[in-house]
């Protein structure tokens, strides 16, 4: 594990050394893990969103994003925010969520009225994404983005050329219709 102090310098290390890469192939998903791979999640299942965030092909977002008061003290930490465009996506666990609705509730409320887009996703949203990728598509479509181009399964390995059309030959008999 990176030190927290030195996380971000870590990051733009490997960030450069991405781009530098001579072989292209990666390039594009190695920049898209790295965005991902923040070490800010609070929870695994922190983690697992982000990655479905990611993966859905929308742009990562900020990790456990502080949003401070006009005095300065920090009044939330958003799950995931996109603070240029007031989008939040707040993970509602059962674990730390359980009997706090009221307070989940009168919190998205809050943020709803600073100005911010509030999604509230549950465990439930990891298994079957539609709801919560259909709800951000339309925050996105709402502060005037056009996230329609965005590429689903963006972390997912492609085979960087298609398969050939005839199988290799290996073995005893490729050698001899080889020498005829």
């Amino acid at each position: 594990m990176v030190d927290p102090d030195r996380r971000e310098a870590y990051r733009d290390t490997l960030a450069r050394r991405l781009e530098r890469r001579r072989d292209p192939r990666g390039r594009r998903r190695g920049a898209r893990i790295l965005a991902v791979a923040t070490g800010r999640a609070a929870s695994p299942a922190e983690s697992w969103f982000l990655w479905r965030i990611v993966d859905c092909g929308f742009p990562a977002p900020s990790v456990n994003w502080p949003l401070y008061a006009p005095d300065g003290r920090e009044v939330y930490r958003l799950d995931y925010a996109w603070p240029e465009l007031r989008i939040a996506v707040e993970y509602n666990g059962y674990a730390v969520h359980s009997g706090h609705e009221a307070e989940d509730a009168a919190r998205a409320e809050d943020l709803r009225r600073r100005g911010w887009i509030v999604i509230v996703v549950e465990a439930e949203d990891l298994v079957r994404p539609g709801r919560f990728e259909a709800a951000l598509e339309a925050a996105f479509r709402q502060r005037g983005v056009d996230v329609s181009g965005r590429v689903p399964r963006a972390l997912e390995g492609r085979r960087h050329r298609e398969p050939r059309d005839r199988p290799i030959r290996t073995g005893r008999r490729a050698r001899s219709s080889a020498m005829h």
